[in-house]
């Protein structure tokens, strides 16, 4: 089977880049991202595959290629993909209390321990009432060693500094700086509310025709339109654009 992978102009291609096989945040079934740069700074790239039932024309840019499936890569904010697993963190310790501070490393080492992350083998359907894949999932090891990942991960955790740690023997010298952190479903909900609220300024909100052809297709576009309801429509809008990446559970609306 041929496949066309459509991939944006200003990524760095010129290094190796390995595909990796972790959960969907939304679904939890197996899904492939592409880290690499763009402009100097590192990207996590979705792939979706747009699959036909017979060959077609697709227009790229300037060119006609015909072919039946095509992989698009799309850009992806790394707080989708740290939101699973710090939630992950906040639910395994019981979800009534908040876990405890940790170094960095131990955090995501205890969240790599968990088997939730495992996924099916490739091209293998699961059988009827399977059990769920086990075992250790390198590519989650290798998603969360991604700068941009990490850096959303530690957004999404309290932190802690503690100075004045002694060095580890037997070196000699000034006291250590440590820092920790645990994770925060306050600041998690701060985070996702922070990219709803950004989508609330009109020039922003219009730059997505779907949201205001939605508009539309609802009659919220007269003048006559009370502007409450006008603004619960977007609202709801705005929201469900940023829920759809993450599993049922957490809703925003300022």
């Amino acid at each position: 089977m041929d496949y066309i992978s459509v991939i944006k102009d200003d990524l760095d291609l010129s290094s190796e880049h390995r595909y990796l096989r972790v959960p969907h945040p939304r679904t939890g079934l197996p899904q492939l991202y592409l880290p690499s740069t763009s402009r100097g700074r590192d990207v996590v790239l979705e792939v979706a595959k747009i699959q036909c039932s017979r060959r077609r024309t697709w227009f790229i840019g300037d060119s006609k290629v015909d072919a039946g499936t095509i992989l698009m890569h799309y850009e992806l904010d790394p707080l989708f993909l740290a939101i699973p697993v710090l939630l992950h963190l906040i639910n395994s310790h019981g979800g009534t209390s908040p876990p405890p501070f940790q170094p960095l490393e131990d955090l995501i080492a205890t969240s790599l321990s968990s088997s939730a992350w495992s996924v099916a083998s490739p091209f293998t359907k699961p059988a009827p009432h399977a059990k769920p894949a086990q075992g250790h999932n390198e590519d989650m090891a290798r998603l969360l060693d991604i700068k941009s990942v990490r850096r959303a991960f530690k957004l999404g955790c309290e932190k802690k500094v503690v100075t004045g740690v002694p060095p580890p023997p037997p070196s000699q010298g000034q006291p250590l700086k440590q820092v920790y952190y645990r994770p925060s479903l306050a600041r998690i909900v701060a985070l996702l509310q922070t990219k709803v609220d950004h989508l609330a300024e009109p020039e922003r909100f219009e730059q997505f025709d779907h949201f205001v052809r939605a508009l539309g297709r609802e009659g919220m576009l007269s003048e006559e339109t009370n502007p409450e309801l006008l603004r619960g429509a977007s609202d709801i809008r705005r929201t469900s654009f940023n829920a759809r990446r993450l599993r049922s559970g957490l809703v925003l609306l300022d």
